[in-house]
């Protein structure tokens, strides 16, 4: 454990990095307000743990893992990149057929098609927020509240 102290040592002294407050993680912050737990969400008890700042870094370096892990090894295609080459009559280069099934591929597909509908939703809505934000506030004001 010496060397995740070391990074914290390394954080609070270079960054000005507060590790001991799981709200706070700036020092330099103490005059903003801290939102307190609204209520009636759903499941309330993980509110901390969720706005926690550490939260996005764990899921993303485990999103990194299962990636890592799950794909396949070097030198096998896609069957989309199969056909492709196919299709522009190269020949194949040594290289295996990946082994995922026509399921999986429909999943990844809806999977992408669900997340571009939402940040097309996403935009669309703040869109017209930072319109009406911009429209009375300079853009320094509008990003400090």
């Amino acid at each position: 454990m010496a060397s995740l102290q070391f990074f914290k040592d390394l954080g609070s002294t270079y960054l000005n990095l507060n590790f001991d407050d799981d709200r706070r993680i700036f020092r330099n912050t103490d005059n903003w307000d801290v939102a307190p737990q609204p209520e009636g969400i759903l499941y309330p008890e993980y509110y901390d743990i969720l706005v926690n700042w550490r939260t996005p870094f764990v899921v993303a370096a485990l999103y990194v893992v299962a990636v890592v892990l799950l794909n396949p090894k070097q030198g096998k295609v896609s069957r989309v990149v199969a056909a492709d080459n196919a299709a522009k009559g190269a020949k194949p280069k040594n290289q295996e057929l990946s082994e995922s099934n026509p399921l999986m591929t429909a999943l990844v597909f809806t999977h992408n098609t669900i997340l571009c509908a939402y940040s097309a939703w996403t935009f669309y809505g703040m869109f017209f927020a930072w319109k009406d934000t911009l429209a009375t506030h300079s853009f320094m004001d509008a990003v400090s509240r």
